[in-house]
């Protein structure tokens, strides 16, 4: 949870330009599939960009400082990919980047995939419903820009075997396939903690009942905020 995230960094420590940082807390509850292992890194960079002054020596050792790189700065239509490839480019500099260059692998976290096929009444198949792992770069991205948010920062969380993302999809009869659900299990405790339809939207009926079935067959447990 984001509050979780927040303990220990400056945003708690002191609320001074409340305004502008309320805008960043309504951008993290907007974005819920922005990897928290992020907000930190993120908020170090939005403080450096506005309001960190630098003190500078000249040629002469005389000290000055330098305003913030961007003090204007705002969170209004910021792009949370975007944002976290300022970030990448930021931290880089500070010498420590962690941004994938190319497509990054992990091994899968131990939980069981799920794959439920409905028949009718003459044998034939009318529905399969799956539940798999993404253990790729590569595969978290395409379900990035398939369901319209930002799963693609977990990676890293996923290659440490924090946690680990799982899609939910279903196939009709007709062999049209369709995603329904990204979901987040915290691998330590086999707990799901987040579940997100398209566009960060709640889990409907069909894709909470899927993402049901899966959890009791495999035995995890469900957070209540979710």
């Amino acid at each position: 949870p984001l509050v979780e995230a927040l303990r220990g960094t400056a945003l708690v420590r002191g609320f001074e330009h409340h305004e502008f940082w309320e805008s960043v807390l309504r951008f993290f509850i907007r974005n819920p599939l922005l990897d928290r292992a992020h907000v930190g890194p993120v908020l170090d960079y939005l403080f450096a960009q506005r309001f960190a002054e630098e003190r500078v020596a000249d040629e002469r050792g005389r000290v000055r400082a330098v305003p913030p790189p961007q003090p204007n700065l705002t969170m209004r239509g910021r792009n949370p990919d975007a944002l976290l490839r300022q970030v990448g480019t930021w931290h880089r500099r500070l010498g420590h980047g962690f941004a994938p260059q190319q497509n990054v692998t992990w091994g899968p976290s131990g939980i069981l995939p799920y794959r439920s096929v409905e028949k009718d009444r003459s044998g034939e198949v009318v529905r399969t419903d799956t539940v798999r792992e993404l253990c790729s770069t590569a595969q978290l991205v395409a379900e990035g820009r398939e369901m319209h948010h930002c799963v693609a920062t977990y990676w890293q969380s996923c290659r440490g075997g924090r946690c680990s993302i799982w899609s939910v999809e279903v196939q009709e009869g007709d062999g049209l396939r369709q995603k329904l659900l990204t979901i987040e299990v915290r691998n330590s405790s086999r707990e799901i903690v987040q579940a997100r339809g398209k566009r960060n939207e709640r889990p409907g009926s069909r894709a909470r009942s899927v993402m049901m079935s899966w959890a009791r067959a495999v035995e995890l447990r469900i957070a209540d905020w979710v």
